[in-house]
């Protein structure tokens, strides 16, 4: 998913360490990394309870127009395609876990872009 903010004005710099403290408080180990036209911030499930994907976030853009993508989910669609194949042979279990993973992503995504307006809404004109 992705959202758009437009003339907030926003310190990217800050907003994206939110974003790592926010994923190491939620149960992820994480890696930042400086883009071109903005950061990403890659986060790899630590201690989180049936989350088997890997998680990026990317802010893109400038301050006064920058977007924020949250992209999850590659592994457990796998493991649930690759459950729904191999049910007959025993393959249930694979999509057992991945729709747990994928309802616990869900959360986390919620919870993730609740915090998010939180924090743009205290961060605006911080440049």
């Amino acid at each position: 998913m992705r959202r758009r903010w437009i003339a907030k004005n926003v310190d990217l710099e800050i907003l994206s360490k939110h974003v790592e403290e926010l994923l190491i408080s939620q149960g992820f180990e994480t890696r930042r990394d400086v883009l071109t036209n903005g950061c990403s911030v890659q986060a790899s499930p630590r201690n989180v309870p049936d989350v088997q994907d890997n998680i990026t976030i990317k802010l893109l853009g400038v301050p006064s127009d920058f977007e924020v993508m949250f992209i999850s989910g590659e592994r457990t669609r796998s493991s649930i395609f690759l459950g729904y194949i191999t049910t007959i042979l025993g393959g249930g279990n694979l999509v057992v876990r991945g729709l747990k993973s994928q309802e616990a992503l869900r959360k986390l995504e919620k919870v993730f872009w609740m915090s998010l307006e939180e924090t743009i809404t205290r961060l605006i004109n911080t440049t």
